[in-house]
């Protein structure tokens, strides 16, 4: 799906194109605070972030990776990360260290 066609889902009029992952989740949580009926209806406020992590997943968006607390000020270092579905992951090492499986 384009950038075009993801920005027309949420109405979004502005550069779409220059727009990271954070805004466009930031963007379908507002969206699905706003209009009640976007994702399903009914949604309450405090269910739109499960809602726009279903909407991105739908989309093909498996998660999200941000920038750990520490790293964020330098804007390069390591990294949280958000799976929308646990079924897309395998956890082979925690804190480096190998998980029994």
């Amino acid at each position: 799906m384009s950038n075009k066609a993801y920005a027309g889902m949420i109405g979004a009029t502005d550069a779409f194109d220059d727009w990271n992952g954070s805004r466009l989740y930031s963007e379908f949580v507002i969206q699905a605070r706003r209009d009640k009926g976007t994702f399903e209806k009914g949604i309450l406020n405090d269910r739109a972030e499960k809602a726009a992590s279903e909407a991105l997943r739908w989309l093909g968006i498996p998660g999200i990776r941000y920038l750990d607390g520490n790293s964020r000020s330098d804007g390069k270092g390591s990294y949280n990360y958000v799976i929308f579905d646990a079924n897309d992951i395998e956890i082979i090492k925690e804190n480096d260290k190998p998980v029994d499986k």
